[in-house]
């Protein structure tokens, strides 16, 4: 199973592939509802709606005494406290697998850049129409569920100052699609997602999951995700002293993220 991890700083400023792609990152309708912190004005040069807004992400790497270095939403390397709850986790794959039948799947993104679609994670609304749809059929318990589950924070509380709460949504099936029903946890009480529309905290949303795009650096045959695909982790409490392995963020990517994007792919479907 590959495992994910994070970018480091050195990484960010030597891959071949961010020099072509650059450093910004859209961010995730589901990373929003977790808690992200999202600029509503920088967008990616290639999206301008409101799929492509911008958001800060985590490196793993430590800066002396206190703090750890992160990515902004204008893509300029900063310093942040490790136990900020409203930075994004952008996944890296290092040591992928099947390499040969994925890359033979790539696409070019732009000019010198490689895409590819590799596992699924949930990431935006549904449609307006299947959001109607499953929710109907969840008041009335005829939704099938996949077997397989997506686990975030569900701390109510200062994230800053209180350990995580773990809580897993059941993945749902319906036309051939499927979704989870997530309870918003959003940084701010209320924000906006892809449609448009103003959100509130604790408000049932449907989050359709979908393949996850990757850039390839092909020196490093390094997958590296697009997107801020979840929020409302802290990197580590005010402890921290650079031990990224034993941090809380790898910790959760290695017991949770990673088995949940990479591992078994779940078929049978139970009520």
């Amino acid at each position: 199973m590959a495992t994910l991890t994070l970018l480091t700083e050195k990484e960010i400023s030597s891959l071949e592939v961010l020099k072509d792609y650059g450093r910004l990152i859209s961010i995730t309708d589901l990373a929003i509802a977790s808690g992200a912190y999202v600029n509503n004005y920088v967008t990616l040069e290639s999206d301008s709606s409101l799929i492509g807004r911008c958001g800060t992400y985590f490196t793993s790497t430590f800066q002396d005494p206190k703090f750890i270095k992160i990515v902004e939403v204008t893509g300029r390397i900063d310093t942040s406290l490790p136990n900020f709850a409203n930075i994004c986790i952008r996944p890296i794959i290092k040591d992928i697998k099947d390499k040969e039948q994925i890359f033979s799947k790539c696409y070019e993104k732009c000019e010198n850049v490689l895409e590819v679609l590799y596992q699924e994670y949930p990431q935006n609304l549904a449609s307006k129409e299947m959001i109607s749809m499953l929710e109907e059929f969840y008041q009335a318990d005829l939704l099938d569920k996949t077997g397989k589950v997506y686990t975030f924070n569900g701390c109510q509380k200062n994230r800053m100052y209180f350990p995580v709460e773990l809580v897993s949504y059941p993945e749902y099936i319906l036309e051939d699609k499927k979704y989870i029903r997530y309870i918003s946890q959003g940084e701010y009480f209320k924000f906006k997602l892809s449609d448009g529309k103003i959100y509130h905290n604790d408000e049932p949303i449907w989050i359709e999951v979908s393949p996850i795009p990757w850039l390839i650096d092909i020196d490093t045959e390094y997958l590296i995700s697009t997107k801020g695909l979840l929020s409302g982790f802290r990197f580590h409490d005010e402890s921290y002293k650079g031990d990224f392995e034993s941090s809380e963020i790898k910790q959760f990517l290695n017991n949770y993220m990673t088995p949940q994007i990479t591992g078994k792919v779940y078929q049978k479907k139970l009520k």
